[in-house]
């Protein structure tokens, strides 16, 4: 659920919540009759409170729809990669294998942020890293590192046949300068 239909779902439960109150106080003979008498005059004789009236209660019919059908919409399993074993399918989600492959690359001391995209292929699976770097670590054999670690962990631990991995170094972080003390 979006942040919209939360929104729109939060101020749909306010306003039922007030009107079972209204009626509530109404049953319950707390608010007199003559109150209601004129909401009701009002209502039939005023075009004006007429069509604000049918206007509000279009407005909860349509949202009360909204909630009816999402109620019944499927969600989409997350996307994953399937292997065929001998006791059956075994499911692993793209996401579970971009935090193997995050998990792998924090080994490396020299990596200070990493993003991982996993995209299934025929021949396997290709991993792609962006990482920032330290800037101290010569990048060819930190990136030859990476590939290696990532490429292990996750061929060992999810059992799923790793094509490449491929490393975008989007960023070298600056080490601060040492200060220098003046006495």
């Amino acid at each position: 659920m979006n942040l919209f239909d939360r929104l729109i779902l939060t101020l749909y439960s306010l306003l039922l919540t007030l009107f079972s109150l209204l009626v509530m106080a109404v049953s319950l003979q707390l608010i007199p009759i003559e109150y209601v008498d004129v909401a009701l005059e009002d209502l039939y004789e005023s075009d004006r409170v007429q069509l604000t009236y049918f206007i509000t209660a279009l407005i909860f019919f349509v949202i009360s729809l909204r909630f009816l059908f999402m109620g019944y919409k499927r969600n989409k399993p997350a996307p994953s990669i399937v292997q065929f074993g001998e006791l059956g399918d075994i499911k692993i989600t793209l996401d579970t294998i971009e935090t193997l492959a995050v998990k792998a690359s924090k080994k490396i001391r020299a990596i200070r942020d990493l993003k991982a995209k996993v995209q299934p292929t025929e021949n396997g699976t290709i991993i792609h890293l962006k990482v920032s770097v330290d800037g101290e670590t010569p990048i060819p054999q930190l990136t030859d590192e990476l590939q290696k670690n990532v490429k292990h962990d996750i061929e060992h631990i999810a059992g799923i046949q790793v094509e490449k991995v491929t490393v975008v170094v989007s960023e070298v972080q600056r080490t601060p300068m040492p200060r220098s003390r003046v006495e």
